[in-house]
């Protein structure tokens, strides 16, 4: 029976992972979505495995599963979406530009004293 919740353990969250980015990638999702949840079910399967190994006292199992949950966390948290990515994605030079364009666009939302007719009239 361990040997059997041991093999659970070690082969269930990767394959569950592995066949929902494959359901995902069938269904039209880009990989990276698709890589994503397939790192999401693994960590869920993982932890819902460590959850039943724990609680039945299978430790070698408990820890191969702690081990699937951090490896589909990591995939989940390596495949995010970042944001603003593609300036930054360039080096220094790139980091030193848009530091500049900051800039500019903070002197540029200053705001201006405003044009306005004299009190007498212009002659």
């Amino acid at each position: 029976m361990l040997v059997i919740l041991f093999l659970l353990a070690t082969v269930y969250p990767p394959a569950l992972g592995f066949s929902m980015a494959v359901l995902y990638r069938v269904i039209g999702a880009p990989v990276e979505v698709a890589a994503r949840q397939g790192g999401f079910w693994c960590a869920m399967a993982g932890a819902a495995q460590a959850v039943i190994d724990g609680a039945s006292g299978n430790w070698l199992a408990f820890i191969c599963a702690v081990a699937n949950t951090c490896i589909g966390a990591w995939l989940y948290w390596r495949n995010r979406r970042r944001r603003h990515r593609a300036p930054y994605a360039y080096g220094a030079k790139s980091r030193a530009r848009v530091a500049a364009l900051v800039r500019k666009a903070g002197e540029a939302a200053r705001p201006r004293p405003v044009l306005r007719p004299v009190p007498g009239g212009a002659l």
